[in-house]
């Protein structure tokens, strides 16, 4: 097995990115342990707090300026306005499978690096991972 570089969509549109800084959590639900006991004899049970079932999805983009949809602060303004409405496909750029994260939200005003190395992180939170053939 072998990494394999990922293009990121967003509501269908690629969206370029620092390549070491994407960074997923599937949503899976935190597992909480219960004890029950009688006498001496000790039961555990476990559950999921479905409260936490949530997805993660950050990266970092570059900084750069355009009179654009393309400019950074265009893309972070309309994907912050849909929010709960966007959608990210994280595809392998090869072998693997394509993870899936719907009903994403931008989840804070991301501070912009105003410099020619300047970066912009961006954190969103979806419904759990799906993935895909």
């Amino acid at each position: 097995m072998a990494y394999t570089n990922k293009i990121i969509l967003i509501n269908g549109t690629q969206v370029y990115y620092v390549n070491t800084s994407l960074k997923t959590q599937g949503g899976y639900p935190e597992t909480v342990q219960r004890v029950q006991i009688s006498g001496n004899s000790v039961d555990v049970q476990s559950y999921d707090k479905l409260e936490t079932a949530i997805a993660k999805v950050s990266f970092d983009i570059l900084v750069s300026d355009s009179d654009n949809d393309s400019d950074p602060r265009q893309f972070i303004k309309n994907i912050k306005a849909n929010k709960g409405n966007n959608q990210i496909v994280i595809q392998s750029d090869g072998v693997g499978k394509t993870q899936l994260y719907k009903n994403a939200s931008l989840m804070s005003d991301p501070e912009i690096n105003e410099n020619p190395d300047g970066t912009i992180s961006l954190a969103f939170e979806s419904m759990p991972m799906i993935l895909v053939d």
